[in-house]
């Protein structure tokens, strides 16, 4: 297992950090302190390594494209337009032990700098196991009772194809057979596979809901991910409360949310 840090870029007095997850087969992450963004999710199959994630290359892109992919969206991200907890450089810590590493992502802010009443504290606790287990558990306390949505954006491009010209994607929802939505849809399941010729990832969440999203908007125009031109994407994924209403958290009763991704390369 290995983990390391280098600077990203420097935006005013503040540096951002890339932070990378390897394990022993070769899987990686990273991630950034801005937005507690993941870059890069990669695992060598037939000798390809592209990023499986929709990510971007520099700071700038980040900033001027539409969305914010990769970060941790928040308070609430279905009822108002605020990027919230995206645009803010978070402070981390690192731990490595027997059979993982762990990255810590912590935000600290005070009342209503993420524009809802109240001072929160927000925490993102990613791992990394041998066997390619990435488990990321995220805790927001508050001093005020606040509606909370926690929104990791995270959209899976399963494909070696570097245009995107062969989609073979095969979702399985609750191990039943689904056919990829072609618009936004919110399931009452909370484990899923999602599958290529190259890639499979199982995705499962203590939220009982998902939402899955095939991301209509993004394009030539504003798919980057170091390659330009290409026509898709392929699955936003994100867990939901029940009835996908934002949780009202509140003083002493933290809400705490994990996902685990299990990624296989055929």
């Amino acid at each position: 297992m290995t983990l390391s840090a280098k600077i990203f870029a420097h935006v005013g007095g503040d540096v951002i950090t890339q932070y990378t997850l390897q394990n022993p087969a070769g899987m990686t992450i990273r991630f950034l302190t801005f937005g507690a963004r993941v870059q890069q999710v990669r695992l060598p199959s037939a000798g390809m390594d592209p990023n499986l994630l929709l990510g971007f290359i520099t700071l700038q892109d980040y900033l001027t494209q539409p969305g914010a992919f990769g970060a941790l969206v928040g308070p609430d991200c279905h009822h108002s337009n605020r990027a919230g907890w995206a645009n803010w450089n978070w402070r981390a810590t690192t731990a490595e032990g027997p059979g993982f590493d762990r990255l810590t992502l912590r935000l600290a802010l005070g009342p209503d700098q993420d524009g809802a009443p109240g001072a929160r504290t927000i925490t993102v606790v990613h791992t990394l196991s041998a066997d390619n287990l990435w488990t990321t558990t995220t805790t927001v306390e508050t001093t005020h009772p606040v509606p909370v949505s926690l929104a990791y954006q995270l959209a899976w491009q399963l494909t070696g194809d570097p245009a995107q010209t062969i989609l073979a994607e095969a979702l399985t929802v609750e191990g039943v057979p689904h056919q990829l939505p072609t618009t936004a849809t919110t399931l009452a399941a909370n484990r899923l596979t999602l599958a290529d010729q190259h890639w499979a990832l199982t995705y499962s969440t203590d939220a009982p809901q998902l939402r899955l999203d095939p991301l209509a908007t993004v394009g030539e125009a504003n798919n980057f991910n170091g390659i330009l031109g290409q026509p898709h994407v392929g699955l936003f994924i994100q867990p939901l409360p029940a009835g996908a209403e934002p949780l009202l958290v509140t003083p002493g009763a933290p809400l705490t949310v994990t996902t685990q991704v299990r990624l296989t390369a055929k």
